[in-house]
């Protein structure tokens, strides 16, 4: 069967990438901030949102770098990241498939079957299509996780797992969780043997100096020691542990089926006298304090579940080992390889199709992003043609129009805003994750020439200023609309763009307009 585990991960690469680029292009709001970003740094201006406002408004520093290739290289940023996305996502299904190799028999088709059910996860697919990091950095986790149990199973002088744990912590911060465990596995080993091997030295060697450095870079270059956006999303109230642990329990119950097969494959590994402690804290800890950290985060309002999908991909493993084990009875039984084989993959199959009862719910909100996408790309084309370069704008929405029309930029939400990201917010953890905080008088302070209102930017009707007060509107939209200086300064701009309204606040005495054009 050693050949039928590749086949396997052939097709679920396969099914993956089917599925994953059916989606369209529906890249997250979020994505473009790393672009705008991206696109800074690569022609000189720094790692920046605005020119001369070194604010750190990313979480993702080697997905950054990464996506700044295609502006050397004069080619579309934007697809490049979807089809960066999409090669993580694979990545993502190798990485489970070698983690599941390292823990089964050499002709077990788990690794197979592993990555099958990955590949049939719909928010697995979504996410990695979506131009975040999220997956890539899930796949580091992964490789690193198996890179350490088999260089400390198999006494390896590759010290790969270093690397490793290096690009996961420069992916995203919380990568520390994942290195700060192994680096304490390997100091109880240290303190057991009082000795040092020439392994944990190089390993270390490999991870720290670059990882000090990004720190040092963080630091001096931007005068923190965490991105801004922890200042903007992360709240000491109980609210946010409670939405945390409310984001948890969203998670588990629309996985519940996937979850109770993974705790029967996390049990007989547990319970298997094969395997060293040291291997088994490795595997398990890791995962736990992750959750702990999830739920004291606040979680994420997306249907994708982004800040799970590490644990999503420890599930296709678990579950790939419960499904093998319950297999291997029906073989002893029959002793027919070839049904069993066939046990395994109806299993896997079966069991998958509750996974994709959401899939609709997921279509529409991908399908929503699709639609955003073009309504952005129309309405930075506008702005563009009929406003100069030096215009500023402020917006609830710092990727896409930032992005697309390179306009100076005030995030009302503060990702991007060192001012309103450290707002204190006493009622922090009611609203949506990075969405809570603002500053109007801040905002109209900045003098801003045009301002984006996020729920009425794009409309089928034109809108009027008494429906927006009638509307939900963030922290900052609320000051705004309840400052008189506003009301005596804008004005509402109703915009019509091929089928729909473009609606934004222009201040009265408006920049200088470029040129006229018909839409």
């Amino acid at each position: 069967m050693s050949n039928i585990k590749i086949y396997l991960l052939i097709t679920a690469i396969i099914f993956y990438a089917f599925n994953a680029l059916g989606l369209g292009l529906c890249l997250q709001d979020d994505a473009f901030i790393s672009l705008r970003y991206a696109m800074n740094f690569s022609q000189g201006n720094g790692l920046v949102y605005n020119l001369g406002e070194k604010v750190e408004g990313y979480t993702n520093f080697s997905w950054t770098i990464i996506s700044s290739i295609p502006f050397f290289l004069n080619i579309d940023g934007v697809t490049f990241l979807r089809y960066l996305g999409l090669l993580s996502g694979c990545l993502a299904i190798l990485a489970v498939f070698i983690l599941t190799r390292i823990f089964v028999s050499k002709d077990s088709i788990s690794p197979g079957i592993s990555s099958l059910i990955l590949a049939s996860i719909p928010y697995f697919r979504a996410e990695s299509i979506m131009g975040l990091e999220t997956v890539f950095y899930g796949a580091m986790i992964i490789l690193s996780v198996s890179a350490y149990i088999y260089e400390e199973r198999n006494y390896s002088r590759i010290c790969l797992s270093g690397l490793l744990l290096t690009f996961t912590v420069l992916t995203r911060p919380d990568g520390l969780i994942v290195a700060g465990i192994i680096g304490l596995i390997d100091l109880s080993s240290i303190l057991k043997k009082k000795t040092f091997n020439k392994k944990l030295i190089l390993r270390w060697s490999f991870f720290i100096p670059p990882v000090v450095t990004h720190f040092i870079f963080r630091f001096f270059y931007y005068g923190d020691i965490v991105p801004n956006t922890f200042h903007t999303k992360v709240g000491n109230s109980l609210s946010v542990l409670f939405r945390g642990i409310n984001y948890g329990v969203v998670y588990f119950h629309k996985n519940l089926i996937l979850i109770i097969i993974s705790i029967i494959g996390a049990t007989i590994l547990l319970m298997s006298r094969k395997l060293p402690t040291k291997e088994k804290t490795t595997l398990f800890l890791i995962p736990a304090i992750y959750i702990l950290y999830v739920c004291f985060i606040g979680g994420d309002f997306k249907p994708t579940f982004r800040f799970y999908i590490v644990i999503t991909l420890y599930l296709a493993f678990l579950s790939s080992v419960a499904i093998e084990k319950t297999s291997q009875q029906f073989l002893l039984m029959t002793k027919k390889p070839a049904l069993f084989m066939c046990l395994m993959v109806g299993i896997t199959g079966l069991f998958s199709m509750p996974l994709n009862a959401n899939d609709y719910a997921l279509r529409r909100f991908t399908s929503e992003r699709k639609q955003s996408i073009q309504f952005v790309q129309d309405a930075a084309f506008y702005l563009k043609a009929i406003y100069p370069p030096q215009t500023i704008i402020a917006t609830g929405n710092a990727g896409g129009i930032p992005f697309f029309t390179e306009f100076t930029s005030i995030d009302m939400y503060g990702l991007c805003d060192r001012h309103i990201a450290m707002r204190i917010i006493p009622e922090m953890g009611r609203g949506f994750p990075g969405h809570e905080k603002g500053d109007g008088v801040y905002v109209l302070d900045r003098n801003p020439d045009l301002i984006f209102f996020q729920e009425i930017q794009f409309t089928k009707q034109k809108i009027s200023m008494d429906e927006i007060k009638k509307m939900h509107l963030s922290l900052s939209e609320t000051e705004i609309w309840e400052n008189r200086l506003f009301h005596s300064n804008y004005k509402l701009e109703n915009i019509r763009l091929k089928n729909y309204y473009f609606n934004f606040f222009k201040k009265k005495i408006s920049p200088i307009v470029l040129a006229e054009i018909n839409l």
